[in-house]
C-alpha cells in the first residue's frame, strides 16, 4: 500500500540547500558570471530560492536594495539561461518597475504563502488554509497573477490531502489558469500534477499516466527538479496501483536520487516511505523499517508531524504484514493521535480503518466494527464525500470476511452510490466488484454475472485494464457457476490476455488457476494439475500471498 503522494507544498530550506542559495546569492551580489552559471546549473532549487531572497532584501528600496536588485536580476539571467525557464527573470524586472510600497505587498503575498506550508507540516490544513486565501486576496488586490496562481495550488494541494478531490481539481484548475496567463511554467505544471493526482486516485490510471509523463518531460527541460521527484515518485505510485513492484521500485530510486543531488529532504521523505511500503509488501522487512525510519528522521528534521505521521502509519501496517499485532497497534494508535490533531482528514480514516482491520485480523469484529464507526464520523466531518464512500467500501470488505453477506451486500451497494455521487468511476467498480464477490459467495450467480461485467466495464472506463482483468476472472467464475461455461472461456482468454500485455505475472498466475478450476469442474484433473503447476513457475518468489495459497489450495484437491 502506498501511503503519500507528493504534493508539491515546499518546506523551509535546511542544512546543504539554504548553504547553497547562500552561496548563490553572494555569487549573484559579487557578478562572477561564469561561477554563478555553473552554480545555478548545479542547483536549481536553491537558485530560485535565492533570487527570492534578494528580491525581499531589494524591497527597502535604499542602496543595499538597489544592490540585491542587480544580484537578483543577474541570477535570474543564468537561471534564464541554464534551465531555459525566464519566468524568474520576468518577474525580477516587474518587481524592479514597482514603487517601494508594491515591492513590500509582493514580498507580503509570498511570505504568507510560505508561513502556509510550513503550517500544514506542522499543524494541519486548518492553520495553513487562512494563509494561503490571504495571500491569494493580497496577491489580487496587487495584481499579480503569478502570486494568485501558486496560493491556490498550494490551497488545491490542500484539499487533496483532505481527500476533497472536487475542491482540490477546483483550485488546481484555477492555479494552472492563472499561471498559464502570467507564463510560470513550474507552478502550471504543479498544477496539472495535482489533478493527474486525482486522476489517480479516481482510478483513472491511463490518464494519470499519460499526465505524468506529460508533466515530467516538461519539468525536465526547466530544470524543475523539485517536480520532477514529485511525478517520479507519483508515477511509482501509480505503478503500485497497477501492480508493477519493478517499475515502483525505479521510480522511487530515482525520485530519491533526484532529491539527495538538490537536498530537498521532504522529496527524499515522501519517496522513502513509499519505497519503504513496497520493501513491506514484497516481505523484505529490513529494508523497509530502514527507508521508514530515514524519512521519519528527515521529517522530525523538517519539523513536519503530518509526514512523521506518514511514517508511524506505515510502520504500523509493516508490524501488521509480519504479524506483529501489538507493534502494529501502537504505531497506527500513535498515526492516528498525530494525524488527528494536524490533520488531514482523509488519513486519520485511513489509519481508523487499518485499525478495523488489525482488529478483523486479530478476531475481535467488536472493536472493528466500533473502528469503522469512528472511520465514518471522521468521514463526514471532513471536506471530501468520497471518504464515506470509501469507509462504505471497507465495511463490505470486512463484512464479506465474516460472510456477513447480507452487511455485505448493503455496505457495497452504499459505497456504489456515494462514488457515482463524486464521480469516482474507479471507486464505483471497486464497489461493484465487491458487490458480485459477494452475491457469487451468496449463491446468486447470475446476479454476479451481472454485477461483475458492470464492475469490469467500469475499471476499462476509469483506464484501469488491471482491475478489469481481475473483475474479468472472477466474472468467468460466476459465469461457470450459471453454466456459461463457452462464454467463460472466452472471457478468460480476454483476461489473461490483457494481464500478459501488462506483464502482470501474479494475475497471469491467477488466471492460469483459473483455467486449471474449469479443467476441473469439467472432470480433467491431470490437466488443471499442468495448470496448476504452470501457476506457481508464472508466480515464482513473490510475495503474492492471495494468488499462491488458491494455487496451493487447488493443486492439493
Amino acid at each position: 500500500m502506498t501511503l503519500a503522494a507528493l504534493l508539491l507544498l515546499p518546506q523551509v530550506l535546511l542544512g546543504q540547500q539554504a548553504s547553497q542559495a547562500e552561496a548563490l546569492r553572494a555569487l549573484a551580489m559579487r557578478g562572477d558570471e561564469a561561477a554563478l552559471r555553473a552554480s545555478v546549473s548545479r542547483s536549481p532549487v536553491a537558485a530560485r530560492e535565492a533570487t527570492q531572497r534578494l528580491l525581499e532584501r531589494s524591497a527597502t528600496g535604499d542602496a543595499a536594495g538597489d544592490r540585491a536588485l542587480a544580484g537578483a536580476n543577474r541570477l535570474a539571467g543564468a537561471i534564464a539561461v541554464e534551465h531555459r525557464d525566464s519566468f524568474p527573470l520576468r518577474e525580477v524586472m516587474r518587481f524592479a518597475s514597482w514603487s517601494p510600497a508594491e515591492r513590500g505587498a509582493k514580498v507580503a503575498v509570498d511570505s504568507l504563502r510560505r508561513a502556509g506550508n510550513s503550517a500544514l507540516g506542522r499543524a494541519g490544513f486548518a492553520a495553513a488554509h487562512p494563509l494561503w486565501q490571504e495571500s491569494a486576496r493580497r496577491a489580487q488586490a496587487l495584481g499579480d497573477t503569478a502570486g494568485m496562481a501558486a496560493a491556490y495550488g498550494n490551497i488545491g494541494a490542500g484539499y487533496y490531502g483532505e481527500g476533497a478531490l472536487d475542491s482540490a481539481v477546483a483550485y488546481f484548475d484555477r492555479a494552472a489558469v492563472l499561471a498559464h496567463a502570467a507564463r510560470d511554467a513550474r507552478t502550471e505544471l504543479n498544477a496539472l500534477g495535482g489533478r493527474a493526482n486525482v486522476l489517480r486516485d479516481r482510478g483513472e490510471y491511463a490518464a494519470a499516466r499519460t499526465a505524468y509523463e506529460r508533466t515530467l518531460g516538461l519539468r525536465e527541460r526547466i530544470g524543475d527538479v523539485r517536480g520532477i521527484a514529485a511525478d517520479r515518485t507519483n508515477l511509482g505510485i501509480l505503478a503500485m496501483e497497477l501492480g508493477d513492484a519493478d517499475a515502483a521500485r525505479a521510480s522511487y530510486l530515482e525520485a530519491i536520487a533526484v532529491s539527495r543531488r538538490h537536498a530537498l529532504r521532504d522529496a527524499e521523505a515522501t519517496a522513502l516511505v513509499n519505497l519503504g511500503a513496497l520493501a513491506s509488501e514484497e516481505a523484505e522487512y529490513a529494508d523497509a523499517v530502514a527507508h521508514e525510519t530515514r524519512a521519519r528522521l528527515l521529517y522530525r528534521e523538517l519539523g513536519d508531524r503530518q509526514g512523521e505521521a506518514t511514517t508511524l502509519h506505515s510502520l504500523g501496517l509493516l508490524e501488521l504484514r509480519r504479524g506483529d499485532y501489538p507493534a502494529a497497534k501502537r504505531k497506527l494508535e500513535a498515526a492516528l493521535a498525530l494525524h488527528r490533531e494536524v490533520g488531514p482528514t482523509a488519513a486519520a480514516v485511513a489509519v481508523t480503518a487499518d485499525l478495523a482491520r488489525l482488529s478483523a485480523a486479530m478476531g475481535d469484529p467488536q472493536a472493528a466494527r466500533a473502528h469503522l464507526d469512528r472511520a465514518q464520523r471522521l468521514a463526514r466531518r471532513g471536506e471530501g464525500p468520497g471518504l464515506e464512500a470509501d469507509v462504505a467500501l471497507l465495511r463490505g470488505d470486512l463484512a464479506a470476511e465474516y460472510n456477513a453477506w447480507s452487511e455485505a451486500n448493503a455496505a457495497y451497494r452504499e459505497a456504489a452510490s456515494k462514488y457515482r455521487a463524486t464521480a469516482d468511476v474507479g471507486g464505483g467498480a471497486r464497489a461493484q466488484h465487491g458487490l458480485g464477490l459477494v452475491l457469487l459467495a451468496d449463491g446468486d450467480a447470475a446476479g454476479a454475472v451481472g454485477v461483475l461485467e458492470v464492475a469490469a466495464r467500469e475499471f476499462d472506463a476509469a483506464g484501469d485494464t488491471r482491475g478489469m482483468a481481475l473483475a474479468q476472472l472472477d466474472l468467468v467464475a460466476a459465469l461457470a457457476e450459471a453454466g456459461e461455461r463457452a462464454r467463460a472461456r472466452r472471457t478468460l482468454a480476454t483476461a489473461q490476455e490483457a494481464l500478459e500485455k501488462l506483464k502482470d505475472p501474479a494475475g497471469v498466475a491467477a488466471s492460469s488457476a483459473v483455467l486449471a478450476e474449469l479443467e476441473m469442474q469439467e472432470g480433467r484433473p491431470a490437466a488443471a494439475e499442468a495448470l496448476y503447476r504452470r501457476a506457481l513457475l508464472e508466480l515464482g518468489s513473490r510475495p503474492a500471498a492471495s494468488v499462491s495459497w488458491a494455487i496451493h489450495a487447488g493443486l492439493g484437491d
